[in-house]
């Protein structure tokens, strides 16, 4: 420290930041002075980031810090492909929904987003067992063909995902770890605050309360749309919110079921599973 108190934060040996002599304000919160680098402090308030891929080589389509954002994104964009080929008269309008399934796969690829990857996977099986009972194609056989499609799907997609894309294996327990524990303090945010945290309180709540001793991160939300959603409105919000979601989707299936478009349910069924696993439709992973 320097005689005005002020000084340099380490890591490794290496100077990263600078600190001023204010006070910590909780110990999950950084000291505050400190400016982090910008490959920490990435421009997380903003729309849209400057690059299109993010420095660990995934895909993130100018979306600030977020792979995960971009790979439901593309999901959604593949679900379209897909329904559009199912739906088409035509065989080059087949040809061009087939087209547009695979970049967009290939883009999901990619933004190595797991939780896209599920939705897609589930969705393909879902869209076409409604598509078949539309059409009154549907039979035993056929189901039992699109289930051993949907599973030979997922094999293949993780193999490819494995093998093609590694990515460190401390990067995907990090990963894990973190959304696995906000999922296990989840209950506990519930009674604490059974009238929620206050709208996009819920992940300061968390980095305050629940998080580890020493995370110098402040979260945004729960990594999860629905967790944190669930948390900032409390039990009646959050019952209403999982019921809004519900009834959309059983009502997007039966319009599917019946013969009608399937489109809307590919969205909406992404939307709902990708939001599981990762902030699509919020803003912000960290503060």
């Amino acid at each position: 420290l320097g005689a005005d108190g002020r000084g340099e934060l380490e890591i490794d040996g290496k100077a990263v930041g600078v600190i001023a002599p204010e006070s910590v304000a909780h110990t999950n919160s950084p000291p505050a002075g400190v400016q982090w680098p910008k490959k920490w402090s990435e421009s997380l308030d903003s729309g849209f980031s400057t690059s299109l891929w993010r420095k660990d080589g995934r895909l993130q389509l100018w979306f600030p810090a977020g792979q995960n954002r971009a790979g439901a994104f593309l999901a959604t964009v593949l679900l379209l492909g897909f329904a559009l080929a199912l739906a088409a008269r035509k065989i080059e309008c087949r040809i061009e929904g087939i087209l547009l399934a695979l970049i967009a796969l290939i883009g999901v690829f990619f933004s190595q987003s797991r939780g896209a990857l599920v939705a897609v996977i589930v969705a393909i099986g879902v869209i076409e067992i409604c598509w078949l009972h539309g059409r009154g194609l549907l039979s035993r056989k056929r189901l039992l063909l699109v289930c051993l499609f949907t599973g030979l799907l997922a094999v293949a997609v993780t193999a490819l995902f494995i093998v093609i894309l590694p990515r460190s294996i401390m990067s995907y327990i990090h990963s894990d770890g973190l959304r696995w524990a906000t999922l296990r303090d989840f209950p506990r945010m519930m009674c604490d605050a059974p009238w929620g945290w206050g709208l996009g309180k819920s992940g300061a709540a968390y980095s305050d309360w629940y998080s580890l001793p020493g995370e110098w991160r402040s979260f945004a939300n729960l990594f999860s749309d629905h967790l944190t959603v669930m948390a900032d409105c409390g039990w009646i919000g959050g019952s209403l919110y999982l019921l809004a979601w519900t009834i959309g989707l059983f009502g997007l299936i039966r319009l599917a079921w019946l013969g009608g478009p399937t489109a809307p349910l590919g969205v909406w069924w992404v939307l709902a599973v990708a939001g599981r696993f990762n902030p699509v439709l919020l803003a912000r992973t960290m503060l």
